[in-house]
């Protein structure tokens, strides 16, 4: 029951946040991040600048933090220090939903849940229609 009844800190459905038209650039500002089942920082001190209309890879050994900077670039967690700037602006201000519909990465190791191909895009875009869905197969 507690993991039922837990309410997480990151409101998705935060209606009250700022709306971005655009996403321009992205700045990761002297972030520090620790899991809190970790003794040490899984990123310690990262100053990025992602550019619009730029390709932006992480690439480095296991375990270097990668998977953390995107979870984190997702706002899937929060810094424990500094800040993801999005067109200046910090990410805990932006709301999440608006802002997830405007981003996407694409992982080493791509899963697919146990559903349909639609049902698999679904989860991308619930509110798609099939003429989108069809529309994204085809592209």
């Amino acid at each position: 029951m507690e993991v039922i009844d837990h309410v997480p800190t990151i409101n998705v459905e935060d209606e009250t946040l700022a709306l971005i038209n655009s996403i321009d650039d992205i700045k990761f500002k002297n972030v520090i991040f620790q899991y809190k089942s970790r003794n040490y920082p899984a990123v310690r001190g990262v100053n990025i600048d992602i550019l619009k209309g730029k390709t932006t890879a992480f690439v480095g050994e296991s375990g270097s933090g990668k998977t953390t900077i995107v979870k984190l670039l997702n706002r899937l967690y929060d810094p424990t220090e500094g800040e993801v700037l999005i067109n200046g602006q910090d990410l805990r201000s932006i709301n999440l939903r608006q802002y997830r519909r405007r981003i996407s990465y694409v992982s080493q190791e791509p899963s697919l849940f146990n559903e349909s191909i639609k049902e698999n895009l679904l989860n991308g875009n619930p509110y798609a229609s099939d003429a989108e869905i069809e529309e994204a197969l085809k592209v």
